[in-house]
């Protein structure tokens, strides 16, 4: 398999666990009782969020590495591009929501589990 069909399913696996570990998060906050109106929040932003996700993994070099023999040095570069793809990510929401309130209420602690699941779930 050559290198840019590697780079395009990893990119595809990437994109397909920022999903699930965005709906992860959601069904973590509201106790996996799922509000209709924070599907469809969810579903509104998704492609801004996960676009951000894949440009931070891009810009921190995560799809030149060679992954057969990781080590502590790209379990950092990990935690890094996730960490600054987080920091993102709550910008885009909190400026993107009407109010406070609605932020508060839908996504408050959602970010903060947004960062771990990523983390976890991503280049295992």
């Amino acid at each position: 398999m050559s290198r840019s069909v590697k780079t395009v399913v990893h990119i595809a696996c990437d994109l397909g666990l920022i999903v699930v570990a965005g709906l992860l998060s959601i069904l973590v906050r509201f106790e996996f009782t799922l509000p209709e109106q924070y599907l469809l929040i969810f579903i509104r932003k998704l492609p801004i969020l996960a676009s951000i996700r894949l440009i931070c993994y891009y810009i921190f070099g995560m799809y030149n590495q060679l992954w057969r023999y990781a080590s502590v040095n790209e379990l950092v570069t990990i935690v890094e591009a996730g960490s600054v793809a987080s920091v993102f990510d709550w910008l885009f929401l909190h400026l993107t929501f009407r109010t406070l309130s609605e932020y508060e209420g839908a996504f408050s602690e959602v970010i903060d589990k947004g960062e771990i699941f990523p983390v976890i779930m991503l280049h295992l």
